[in-house]
């Protein structure tokens, strides 16, 4: 994987804001990328968790309001719940979407499973063939490092002091007996809280095949190089793309704009936490995640060097023009 830097970005206590409001990601570079690493990208395998949902991932992933005549790629831990709420109020009828507030917005739940929440499967349909082709189509990725640490953070630590049991039965479990055995196991399941899968078992058990959407590589959910999304845009500039999606789809209303929705996974912490796991992450583990993550390295120009004064930004910067 190269290891090309992202563009100069502040490496302080916070993820940064855009100088501009009007910046997003440069459209012209990311597309110039793409059309450099994309042959790369296609030959290169897809994970078996990947081969089995292939069929249906596009179809799946991508949601659709025919309101804006719009679909987003929603990817788990790229801002995929934020963006269901903001694709709920979309689908709203005029009159109801003008009425809510950043209060009503973020109070919405479970919308994971919400009915409001369409995605192309339900009408056999597709990003790249009509009519859906001709909606403005946008998707945004993350740091694949700073993805997968989210993901064990939010399935297998304590969310609200609980334990996340549909998460432990099914591959929780697995991970801590891969690791410390039956004893290990026995003891997880006298004291739960106590005996939670650490980020090292969690990287053990991925390389046995213990995968989930939550984690796979992303260029497997929403195939960048087999669609030409409209917009790609990047979680570590999530206010400023949203934003600009927003603007481009025709949407004034002030209680959908970024900076009013919930800041959750967007804080330095993640990006702190990642960084102490990968430096104390064994060179087995490291290796193999920065191999299974590949794709997405190629593609968007992430290092995977978590020293860096850049990460976890992409290589692929912002505009303040129409790119």
């Amino acid at each position: 994987v190269e290891s090309r830097e992202g563009p100069g970005v502040s490496s302080s206590s916070s993820l940064q804001p855009p100088e501009h409001a009007d910046q997003h990601t440069d459209q012209v570079a990311y597309n110039k990328r793409r059309a450099q690493q994309c042959d790369d990208v296609m030959n290169e395998p897809v994970s078996d968790y990947g081969s089995q949902i292939s069929n249906i991932a596009v179809s799946y992933f991508n949601k659709y309001v025919d309101n804006f005549k719009f679909t987003f790629c929603t990817i788990p831990k790229v801002g995929s719940t934020n963006w269901k709420r903001t694709l709920i109020v979309l689908g709203m009828p005029k009159d109801e979407r003008e009425r809510q507030t950043k209060e009503s917005v973020n109070a919405l739940k479970n919308v994971h499973n919400s009915k409001e929440v369409k995605d192309l499967t339900r009408v056999h349909g597709s990003p790249s063939r009509r009519p859906y082709s001709s909606y403005y189509n946008a998707v945004f990725f993350r740091h694949p490092f700073t993805r997968v640490v989210s993901a064990w953070r939010n399935k297998f630590q304590l969310v609200d002091g609980r334990v996340n049991k549909s998460f432990y039965k099914k591959y929780g479990m697995a991970m801590i007996q891969l690791s410390r055995g039956k004893a290990g196991l026995d003891a997880y399941n006298a004291n739960k809280e106590d005996n939670l899968v650490t980020f090292p078992e969690f990287v053990a058990g991925i390389m046995t095949g213990l995968v989930d959407r939550h984690w796979m590589p992303q260029t497997e959910i929403c195939y960048p190089c087999e669609v030409r999304y409209d917009f790609v845009g990047f979680f570590e500039y999530m206010d400023s793309d949203t934003n600009y999606v927003l603007s481009q789809i025709g949407v004034t209303s002030d209680s959908l704009h970024a900076d009013k929705l919930s800041n959750a996974g967007r804080t330095y912490s993640t990006v702190d936490l990642t960084r102490e796991l990968f430096r104390t992450l064994p060179s087995a583990g490291l290796d193999f995640l920065t191999e299974f993550y590949r794709k997405d390295f190629l593609l968007f120009g992430y290092s995977p060097n978590v020293t860096s004064e850049h990460f976890p930004f992409p290589a692929i910067g912002q505009t303040s023009g129409l790119g």
